[in-house]
């Protein structure tokens, strides 16, 4: 498969005219940045901070982007999904799904006003054949790369 994955090399690389759904969390707030289908502009400066991380979703676009700060560093990327079905498992898709930290839960229930019991952050890994020497150098799958695709609810008034 083509090279969907791009590395970026600073923040202000991360398109900011695009609408987003996910979350930023600086190094010196108690709580993050929560976007729902809104732009976010990275190349504004923090005063003595940084972003821990952040994951947002562009659905227009179907861009994935993450963030993380390791080691003094920003590791920034891209993931391009155009093309892939994301909405189903398949042999080279799997999905994840893990409960949103609290802070982002209660900033997306205050964003939105949804009575919801749980905010979940999903997620897509993909996995592409490689040849591995410790399976006789026939084509396994491997995990290639993991994106963020958005926010799930479930509980609240749409309980069943």
């Amino acid at each position: 498969m083509e090279n969907r994955l791009k590395t970026l090399s600073s923040l202000s690389d991360i398109p900011s005219d695009i609408e987003y759904s996910g979350y930023v969390w600086i190094s010196n707030d108690p709580k993050p940045i929560v976007i729902i289908d809104n732009t976010y502009d990275f190349s504004k400066k923090f005063d003595k901070a940084y972003i821990i991380e952040a994951y947002l979703y562009s659905k227009e676009k179907n861009l994935s982007i993450s963030v993380k700060h390791l080691d003094g560093k920003d590791l920034i990327s891209q993931i391009d999904l155009n093309g892939l079905d994301i909405s189903k498992e398949n042999e080279n898709i799997s999905k994840h799904r893990y409960i949103a930290d609290a802070a982002i839960t209660n900033k997306y229930k205050e964003i939105t006003d949804e009575n919801k019991k749980v905010i979940y952050l999903d997620f897509i890994q993909y996995w592409d054949y490689e040849e591995d020497e410790l399976c006789e150098n026939l084509k396994v799958l491997k995990p290639t790369w993991v994106a963020f695709v958005g926010f799930e609810t479930k509980g609240g008034n749409d309980a069943k």
